[in-house]
């Protein structure tokens, strides 16, 4: 997945379901951290951010456009849901960073 430098880049996650009925999730609880190379999390932000329910079991950030990222460079993105019985589920998607400028 890419992050176009200096643009305010999307963040979502589709349709979550509880894995015992197959129910959508609304009321979950989810965040997503960002970190580089060495494990640490990007500047640009306080990090975790929310990813607030849009309904359907869509939850979706819009990230702020002054993160700060290289061209070329890997990043690992963190999202993180949490069900209001406390069960958990992580995902990891692989970033990286891409020109700052998209026509």
């Amino acid at each position: 997945m890419q992050l176009v430098i200096n643009s305010s880049n999307v963040c979502r996650l589709d349709s979550l379901r509880d894995s015992d009925t197959n129910e959508l999730i609304d009321d979950a609880t989810v965040t997503l951290t960002i970190y580089d190379s060495e494990g640490d999390p990007i500047l640009g932000t306080i990090w975790p951010v929310s990813m607030p329910n849009k309904g359907d079991g869509v939850y979706q950030v819009t990230l702020d456009h002054r993160l700060i990222l290289e061209r070329g460079r890997n990043y690992r993105g963190v999202v993180t849901a949490v069900d209001p019985t406390d069960r958990q589920a992580v995902w990891e998607l692989e970033l990286k960073a891409s020109a700052d400028k998209v026509f």
